[in-house]
């Protein structure tokens, strides 16, 4: 339902990834085609078989796809997605989400968001582990907790960090609200 938030926007564009494409196809896209059809409105979307896409009356799309192999993730270089959507993540690897936000923009005013379901467990446990590791992980401490505005030592589940991308090393930093150039990030 996520994928559906901005489909009254024709530049609305969401992709909804799980690692092979029959886990799409079994349950995924008909959950999906049911859901869109219950919805007033919607009527007119267009399914297409061959894109794996739904086409909205706006012009909003919402693709689905898979990234089997590491390589894959290339099959979307070119692309501009408001929305990337991740079916349990730990299925998938860590090159292949991060490369995945490098396609997240929108040039019409809408803000990109990315989402990702996931459970314990699977190849990515631990990098998904770290990169929530804040929530999840009682005994990690976060440096300067006090300036990043959180209640706690720990954030709270819906709680929002910021961070930037160290350059050289590619790990998060973490920054208070306000920041230039941060994005945010939340675990439910």
């Amino acid at each position: 339902a996520e994928c559906l938030r901005g489909v009254e926007h024709k530049s609305w564009k969401a992709i909804y990834f799980r690692r092979t494409s029959p886990e799409l196809q079994q349950e995924i896209i008909p959950r999906a085609e049911a859901l869109i059809r219950s919805i007033e409105g919607l009527e007119r979307s267009r399914w297409s078989q061959q894109y794996g896409r739904w086409t909205f009356p706006s012009g909003a799309r919402l693709t689905f796809s898979h990234l089997e192999q590491e390589k894959d993730k290339h099959k979307h270089r070119s692309a501009e997605y408001t929305l990337v959507a991740f079916d349990e993540l730990t299925t998938f690897t860590e090159g292949q989400y991060r490369y995945l936000l490098t396609r997240l923009r929108n040039s019409h005013g809408l803000t990109p968001l990315v989402r990702a379901g996931t459970n314990p467990g699977g190849p990515g446990h631990d990098w998904v582990f770290k990169r929530w590791r804040p929530w999840l992980d009682p005994h990690y401490k976060i440096p300067n907790w006090q300036s990043l505005g959180l209640s706690g030592p720990r954030p709270a589940p819906g709680e929002k960090l910021w961070y930037l991308t160290h350059p050289e090393t590619g790990e998060d930093i973490w920054v208070p609200p306000g920041t230039p150039g941060a994005l945010s990030r939340c675990f439910h």
